[in-house]
């Protein structure tokens, strides 16, 4: 398909430089404030030539900081291992992907992917978009989920597919940096969170079960720079 790449660093540039993204659009979420998380994520954008399908860049969708959600909070509910109650972070994290879903919803769309602004692409992110043919019919792809005991439901198993390493189907999924979804999960997603009970990780791996949820276990294509610990975590979690 294209030269063996020198190093795996190649790799993902000799793939994603001059390939589009399958999904109709892109969501970025970042708040205001994040203009150093910003400006590192544009340079992961240009160095990877990141387009959706129609060669479109990324769009920004503000961040909420938790204050006035369009939902409401719950903290009646008492979990095992629950720290507090829910945390403004926490509202809003939740408020800001609610807030991707309904534009997504509103605008027609079949596809998108959504980010969060600590993201990197993974080197295996060129194996996986080379062969999103094999992907099975799907309504929300997590590109780098953790598991939890904590989930409210698990039934994640691995799916075999030797082009699509590490992709697992079903629920318990944690982690909301990178994932995609279609108009179908958007509303199922939305319609289920429009009461928050804690945290969105914790509260859709209750939700995955109403979609066809697939995931790449860990790191995955798409990866946290967190995780290198060069960025600390912005949310406050009560679970």
């Amino acid at each position: 398909m294209f030269a063996k790449p020198v190093n795996l660093e190649n790799r993902i540039l000799a793939y994603l430089c001059n390939v589009l993204l399958p999904f109709d659009i892109i969501y970025f979420i970042s708040l205001p404030k994040a203009i150093h998380r910003r400006k590192l994520l544009q340079k992961e954008f240009d160095k990877h030539s990141i387009k959706d399908k129609f060669g479109n860049d990324p769009v920004w969708v503000s961040a909420s900081n938790g204050n006035n959600p369009a939902h409401f909070i719950d903290n009646s509910i008492k979990r095992q291992n629950r720290k507090s109650a829910t945390s403004q972070s926490e509202i809003g994290c939740f408020a800001s992907h609610r807030a991707v879903w309904n534009l997504f919803k509103e605008s027609g769309l079949e596809t998108c992917l959504v980010l969060e602004d600590d993201v990197r692409f993974a080197p295996m992110a060129s194996d996986v978009f080379a062969n999103w043919d094999k992907m099975p019919e799907w309504d929300y792809v997590h590109f780098g989920f953790t598991t939890n005991k904590k989930s409210i439901i698990d039934t994640l198993e691995l799916c075999h597919i030797p082009e699509l390493k590490t992709l697992n189907k079903g629920s318990g999924m944690w982690l909301t940096h990178a994932y995609s979804i279609n108009q179908f999960a958007a509303s199922v997603f939305e319609e289920n969170t429009r009461i928050q009970y804690g945290g969105i990780d914790w509260q859709l791996t209750g939700i995955q079960s109403k979609v066809k949820s697939y995931g790449f276990l860990n790191k995955g294509p798409i990866h946290q720079e967190r995780v290198t610990f060069s960025f600390p975590s912005t949310i406050k979690h009560t679970q």
